[in-house]
């Protein structure tokens, strides 16, 4: 069970860091993007983003 649990704890420091990450880019993509393209800059980086979650579990379902 010692396994399991090292697990939980690594896998909540990992999607800590994936968080910090994602929101620090966030911000300076919003600090740095004119007005009248945030939203379309916004768009793309969360579109991106589902691109990156859904061909990763389509990997995974191949290989896995």
């Amino acid at each position: 069970y010692i396994d399991f649990a090292l697990v939980c704890v690594f896998s909540a420091v990992r999607a800590a860091g994936s968080t910090i990450a994602w929101i620090y880019t966030t911000l300076l993509l919003q600090k740095f993007s004119d007005d009248d393209m945030l939203g379309r800059v916004m768009g793309i980086d969360l579109a991106l983003a589902a691109l990156g979650k859904a061909s990763s579990a389509m990997c995974w379902h191949t290989t896995g």
